[in-house]
């Protein structure tokens, strides 16, 4: 049968009203409802809507629930120690993506998924495409769980800091509604990590590369024929977009900055989803490495100015150089 559309602070109080029974009951629901939407409120009132499953947004609760295992949760890359019960903490550092990887079942339909969701608190949702688990349908003998494994990434920007509830949708395979995981996790985002004072330039550079410069006016650079020279017009800002990793701990870098002539330092964004640098190297951990960072026009006089860019360690306690500056000739 098909129920109302999914809340998740609802669904959280209903479980409780369900397993506390008499009016002591009903009294601490009704506190913990208010207390449970002010806190979503409060934490994720800057947290934009990503339904990235086109269907799930409009989709709703069927009755049932999932089966859902996870193999591993990795914050940054690493790996943590994480048991998934009822009521799960999870405590991470600010402006570091979470991946969860497992495998998720239809018990109702005994059939595997079409898709496997991830909703923070009831605003934001990710998702991955599910990955083949022989194991899993070996172990059910049921060769419809064949496609049931997912690795699901929550970005940074869906985290700000405070704390969140992040809880498990299972979309049914005919896309006519999705089933809620029992369970559900608190996640805690401490304040951003800031850089280092005294962080020290590692020997060598990491891997990364400089895939585009834009100009305010959209203009591309070729940094494929001419990866160091950029001419750009007055008064224009530019922006440097690409990937980059910590070579060292073969995890995601700590973050990317670029300091213009030697002194002012400019921070970029870092984190964006790259699934094909993750493909490169074999590592789906390597997903969240992309950057792009904007030097604005009021750094930028008139003349030639060297800018040099620098990848953070994954704790970003330490440095990479690039190998190449960029010579920027303001006209």
């Amino acid at each position: 049968m098909i129920q109302r559309q999914f809340s998740l602070s609802r669904f959280v109080a209903k479980y409780w009203l369900e397993t506390i029974i008499g009016a002591i009951a009903v009294l601490v629901l009704l506190v913990g409802v208010v207390v449970s939407q002010k806190s979503n409120t409060d934490s994720s009132s800057s947290v934009p809507l990503t339904a990235l499953s086109p269907s799930a947004g409009t989709l709703a609760v069927l009755s049932g629930t999932p089966k859902i295992t996870l193999d591993s949760v990795r914050v940054n890359g690493l790996k943590q120690k994480f048991s998934y019960g009822k009521g799960s903490k999870l405590t991470v550092p600010s402006d570091e993506p979470i991946q969860f990887t497992g495998w998720a079942i239809d018990q109702v339909a005994a059939t595997a998924p079409s898709n496997a969701i991830i909703q923070v608190d009831e605003f934001a949702r990710a998702s991955a495409a599910l990955t083949d688990r022989s194991d899993v349908s070996e172990a059910y003998k049921n060769p419809e769980y064949e496609r049931s494994g997912f690795d699901i990434i929550v970005p940074p920007a869906l985290l700000p800091s405070g704390t969140h509830r992040l809880a498990f949708l299972v979309e049914d395979r005919n896309r006519t509604g999705y089933y809620v995981d029992p369970l559900w996790l608190t996640v805690t985002v401490e304040a951003r990590r800031p850089l280092a004072a005294d962080a020290r330039e590692l020997p060598g550079p990491t891997r990364y590369s400089l895939d585009k410069i834009v100009t305010a006016n959209n203009q591309a650079v070729d940094v494929i024929q001419n990866p160091s020279l950029v001419s750009v017009g007055a008064n224009q800002s530019i922006t440097l977009e690409g990937w980059a990793i910590d070579s060292a701990s073969n995890a995601p870098a700590g973050g990317i900055t670029a300091v213009i002539d030697g002194g002012k330092s400019i921070a970029g964004t870092y984190g964006t989803l790259r699934p094909d640098v993750a493909t490169s190297f074999s590592n789906t951990a390597l997903r969240p490495t992309g950057f792009a960072l904007t030097i604005p026009a009021s750094v930028l006089s008139r003349g030639v100015h060297n800018v040099s860019l620098r990848f953070y360690t994954s704790d970003r306690s330490s440095f990479y150089l690039a190998r190449n500056r960029i010579k920027l000739t303001v006209d």
